[in-house]
C-alpha cells in the first residue's frame, strides 16, 4: 500500500527527471528497498503504463523497448526520491560468460565505461538512466571471457593496461586499506560523494575484499535542490540468487547509510573466523578490504591517441614473446619429461632384472646351506663311529694289561721250565701273540682315528670358506 501511494506522487515524464515532490513516506530514514529482476519476466501483455496512457500497439520490439524505458524511468525517479533499487539482467553474470575469476576485470571495465560515458557528455540523470539499461551490463562483462584463469588479476596489474591506464586516473597513491564493516563502509561512501562534489565529476572505485571485488560509484546528478546531489551505485558482477539478482546488477541509493549496509551484507565476515584462526595470515587478507579510487582522464588528442595504439600495439608484441617464450619453455619440458620418462622405464626394467637375481641368488645359497648342513651331519656321524672304534680299542688295551698284570706270562714260564711244554702253555702263548696282534691293530686304528679327525677338520674348514 506504500508503494502505491508513492507511486501517486512520482513523475513519469520522459523529458524532466528533476527530483520528484517527495511523499512523507520516502522521508523516512529507513529507505525502501525494490529490487527488479529480468525485462523478460515483466508481462508483455499489458499495453497501459503506469500512468495510465495507451501504450502504442505494433512492432513487438517498439512495444518492449517502450515497456523498458518506462521501467527505467519509474525506477529512476524512485532511486531519487528515496528508494533503493536493483537491477539485474538475467545471463549477464561473469559465470555466464566463463569468467570465473573475472570480478576484478569486470569492476574494473565497469568504472571505464561508465566514466567515460560521462566524460564524453552522458552525465547527471541521463548517465543513470544508462547504467540502468541492459546494454551497458553487456557491455561491461564482454570482457570476461578473455580471462579463463582461476586466479584473480590484482586491480593495479589491470590498470596497467593500455586501455584503462588511458581512461582512468588513479587517485592518490595508492589503495586505501579498512576493515570490512558498517562504519568504514560509511565513511568511504561519504569521502566518494565529497570527492565526486570537489571535483565536480563523478567518481568510481573498485573495492577488492578478497575473494570479491566490485565497483563503486558516486554520480554527480546536476539537480537542484531538494534533489540529491549524488547518487551512490555499486555494481556486482557475481549472481546472487538469495537477493534475487540471477546476473551482474547495478544498486542505487542516495543515503551513504543505506549503501554501507547493502556493502557490508554482501561483503560480510564471519566474526567467529577470527576467533577461532587467530592470526593466520589468510584470515587476516579476509579481515581487511582495498579500495582504488579513478577520475575519468581528459579526452585523447589524435596525437594521445596515436600514443595510446602505439602503446597497446607494443603491449601486444610483448604478450606475443612471452608466449613465444613460454611455448618454447614448455616444450623443452615436454622433451625433458619424455627423456625423464625414458630413462625412469629403463631404471625400472634394471631394478627388475636385479631383483631377479637377487631371488635366484637367495635360491642358490638356501640349496648351499641344505648341502652344508647334509656335510657337516655325516662328519658327525663319522666323528661319533670313530670316538666308539678308539673306545672299544682302549677298552680290549686295558683288558690285555689287566691280565698281563695277574701274571699270566709268568705262570707260562715257569710252567714251561718245570714241567715241559704243554697245551695250556700252548694256549697262554697263542693268547699272548693275540694280544700283541690286538695292540698292534689297536694303534694302527688309533693312527686312523687321529688322520680322520684332521680330515675332518680340514673339510669343516673347507665348508666354513665356501659359506
Amino acid at each position: 500500500m506504500e508503494a502505491a501511494k508513492t507511486l501517486q506522487y512520482l513523475s513519469l515524464d520522459a523529458g524532466s527527471h528533476g527530483p520528484p515532490p517527495a511523499p512523507r513516506a520516502l522521508q523516512s530514514p529507513t529507505p525502501t528497498t525494490t529490487t527488479t529482476t529480468n525485462n523478460a519476466t515483466a508481462s508483455a501483455s499489458s499495453h497501459m503504463n503506469t500512468d495510465g496512457d495507451q501504450t502504442p500497439t505494433g512492432d513487438p520490439d517498439q512495444q518492449t523497448l517502450a515497456q523498458t524505458d518506462r521501467r527505467i524511468r519509474r525506477d529512476l525517479d524512485l532511486v531519487l526520491a528515496g528508494s533503493v533499487i536493483t537491477k539485474s539482467y538475467d545471463g549477464t553474470s561473469q559465470y555466464a560468460r566463463n569468467g570465473i575469476s573475472a570480478c576484478g576485470l569486470a569492476s574494473c571495465n565497469a568504472v571505464r565505461i561508465t566514466l567515460q560515458l560521462e566524460r564524453d557528455g552522458t552525465t547527471g540523470v541521463d548517465l543513470l538512466r544508462q547504467m540502468m539499461s541492459r546494454q551497458i551490463v553487456e557491455d561491461i562483462v564482454r570482457i570476461c571471457p578473455h580471462w579463463k584463469s582461476p586466479a584473480h588479476l590484482e586491480v593495479e596489474e589491470i590498470h596497467k593496461v593500455p586501455m584503462f591506464s588511458h581512461s582512468l586516473r588513479l587517485e592518490g597513491a595508492g589503495p586505501q586499506t579498512g576493515k570490512p564493516d558498517f562504519g568504514s563502509f560509511t565513511k568511504l561512501f561519504k569521502r566518494l560523494q565529497t570527492l565526486a562534489s570537489e571535483q565536480q565529476q563523478s567518481v568510481g572505485a573498485v573495492i577488492t575484499k578478497p575473494p570479491e571485488i566490485l565497483a563503486l560509484f558516486a554520480i554527480l546528478t546536476r539537480l537542484p535542490p531538494p534533489g540529491p546531489s549524488t547518487v551512490l551505485v555499486i555494481f556486482d558482477s557475481h549472481p546472487r540468487p538469495q537477493r534475487n539478482t540471477n546476473g551482474a546488477a547495478f544498486s542505487f541509493f542516495i543515503n551513504p547509510t543505506a549503501a554501507a549496509g547493502y556493502l557490508s551484507r554482501v561483503l560480510s565476515v564471519d566474526p567467529s573466523l577470527a576467533k577461532d584462526m587467530g592470526d593466520n595470515w589468510q584470515v587476516q587478507l579476509l579481515l581487511q578490504y582495498s579500495v582504488h579510487v579513478f577520475f575519468a582522464t581528459e579526452p585523447l588528442s589524435q596525437a594521445g591517441l596515436e600514443t595510446e595504439i602505439d602503446d597497446a600495439s607494443t603491449t601486444i608484441l610483448d604478450m606475443k614473446s612471452d608466449i613465444l617464450e613460454l611455448r618454447s619453455k614448455s616444450n623443452e619440458l615436454k622433451l625433458k619429461d619424455a627423456v625423464s620418462e625414458s630413462r625412469i622405464t629403463q631404471l625400472e626394467q634394471e631394478l627388475e632384472a636385479l631383483r631377479e637375481e637377487l631371488q635366484k641368488t637367495k635360491r642358490s645359497a638356501k640349496k648351499v646351506e641344505k648341502e652344508r648342513d647334509k656335510y657337516v651331519a655325516e662328519l658327525e656321524e663319522e666323528r661319533y663311529r670313530a670316538k666308539r672304534r678308539a673306545r672299544s680299542l682302549s677298552n680290549a688295551r686295558r683288558e690285555r694289561e689287566r691280565e698281563r698284570e695277574a701274571g699270566l706270562d709268568i705262570f707260562g714260564f715257569v710252567s714251561n721250565l718245570f714241567v715241559g711244554p704243554s697245551p695250556s702253555s700252548s694256549r697262554y702263548e697263542s693268547r699272548g701273540s693275540s694280544y700283541r696282534r690286538s695292540e698292534d691293530t689297536y694303534r694302527r686304528n688309533e693312527d686312523t682315528y687321529r688322520r680322520g679327525e684332521d680330515t675332518s677338520r680340514r673339510r669343516g674348514e673347507d665348508t666354513s670358506y665356501r659359506r
